[in-house]
């Protein structure tokens, strides 16, 4: 009767543990979807990372240290 017993919680609890992994394993295919997107959205930025880059150093280069009126003087 006790091994019975001991049995019987066993089973109990590897029936808890089986519905806690299923309700992992579906919350992170949920999360796949997302990661999936994220990983798309992120691809596209880093493509326009040249440009960005390009645009900023012409604006600093542009509005850095020197006037409009300097600029116009070293033409």
């Amino acid at each position: 009767m006790k091994q019975k017993e001991e049995l019987t919680k066993k089973i109990e609890e590897c029936e808890t543990k089986l519905e806690r992994a299923k309700k992992l394993t579906d919350g992170l295919s949920e999360e796949s979807v997302r990661w999936a997107h994220d990983i798309k959205t992120l691809t596209h930025k880093a493509s326009l990372v040249p440009a960005h880059s390009i645009i900023s150093a012409g604006m600093v280069a542009y509005s850095g240290p020197f006037t409009s009126t300097f600029r116009t003087d070293m033409e």
